[in-house]
Formats: structure tokens, sequence, C-alpha cells
């Protein structure tokens, strides 16, 4: 269910628990590659404010959004919706069947 005002205007489904930031893998992800939330959210083609929410635990990609978020950054879906870092977190690791 999306919380966002406009209704289904964020791109999310409502995860409800906030985590911290510094241990997404998306944040963590982004700030490796030295882009903005700006310039990762034209990649995947989302709303800057909706790659926030993700990153901050708060809301998490729709499956078409996270599967083009993982496609463009190379996490897995479980990273996205906050698998631990380590435990498969990278769809290139060659221990996860493709």
């Amino acid at each position: 269910m999306c919380l966002s005002p406009i209704a289904g205007g964020c791109g999310c489904i409502y995860a409800g628990v906030a985590m911290d930031i510094s241990n997404h893998p998306l944040y963590l992800y982004r700030k490796s590659h030295r882009l903005t939330r700006v310039a990762l959210a034209s990649k995947i083609g989302c709303a800057t404010r909706s790659l926030a929410r993700w990153e901050q635990g708060v809301t998490t990609p729709r499956m078409g959004l996270a599967v083009k978020t993982s496609q463009v950054t190379k996490l897995s879906i479980d990273a996205l919706f906050g698998a631990p870092i380590g435990q498969n977190t990278r769809i290139d690791d060659p221990l996860v069947p493709v």
C-alpha cells in the first residue's frame, strides 16, 4: 500500500520500517560509484524521492522497478528488499544460479 499523498505517485510498496541508510546495498552501490540520487534515479527511471525512500528502507520498489534497478546496479532483488550485505547481494556472484 502506497502512503504517498499522491495515490500511486511514488512507485513503491510500503515497507513500514526504516533502516540505517548507511547499510542499505543500494546506498552503498550509489556511493561507491560516486552517483547522486538524481543520476541513479535517472538511470533507473524512477523519481529521486522514491530512490531516497528505498535507501532509507521506508518503502521498496515495485517489481518492475526492482528488476530495472537490479539490471542497472547488478544488485540482486533480495538486496534491494533489504537482504544483509554479503548474502548473495550481487547478481554476478558465481555462487548464485542465474
